[in-house]
């Protein structure tokens, strides 16, 4: 008995252990998510009728990551020839001013869950950023973004040290990605197709 005593109290040890590490690893992801996150001040966005805290943030377009087939934040079908020429669209005519302030989560900054990681509203704008900074067409992006940087809570030194600067807004606290996802795709910035509202119903009967 005794010994089974000992066993239990090992598995229990071992078990402490493994949490223990899974947590600190996780801690250690989100460190890394915050170092590439430069807050600014705060700010505000609409989500199912009520405002939400959010933050203000440059990131470089190389630590964001779009994502362009279905998932909890995507129920556009981004494999379309309308989702490409959306992103071609924004790549070449980058404006500043429909990428900035917005209370809506379908137009402005993209919005990022409070990870700094998952962007929950606008996927397509940042795979335009990213496009326009590879295709070197970015730099009236990046020159507004410099002078209007103390809007945000940055200043324009901040703007001028990084290689391909993004200005984003990351929720306060953690949103369900998949609603919120919901939500900022039922504004005018990408008509979803016919299929992607299908599976968006069919996904909402599962529920």
């Amino acid at each position: 008995q005794q010994d089974r005593m000992g066993e239990m109290v090992q598995a229990q040890e071992d078990a402490q252990a493994a949490l223990d590490e899974k947590m600190q690893t996780m801690q250690d992801m989100q460190d890394e998510m915050d170092a590439r996150f430069a807050a600014g001040n705060d700010g505000e966005v609409e989500l199912d009728g009520a405002y939400q805290p959010t933050q203000w943030g440059l990131m470089e377009a190389d630590d964001l990551a779009p994502t362009m087939e279905k998932a909890d934040n995507q129920f556009r079908d981004r494999t379309r020839l309308a989702s490409e020429l959306q992103v071609d669209g924004i790549a070449n005519n980058l404006d500043f001013r429909k990428l900035g302030d917005s209370p809506m989560m379908d137009y402005g900054a993209p919005t990022l869950n409070a990870d700094g990681k998952t962007i929950i509203g606008g996927n397509g704008r940042v795979a335009g950023i990213a496009r326009a900074y590879g295709a070197g067409k970015a730099s009236a992006y990046r020159g507004k973004l410099e002078a209007d940087a103390g809007r945000y809570g940055f200043a324009p030194e901040q703007v001028r040290a990084m290689r391909s600067p993004v200005l984003v807004r990351r929720f306060k606290k953690f949103v369900d990605t998949q609603k919120a996802a919901i939500a900022s795709n039922e504004g005018g910035g990408l008509v979803m197709s016919r299929l992607s509202k299908l599976r968006l119903t069919a996904s909402d009967c599962q529920t």
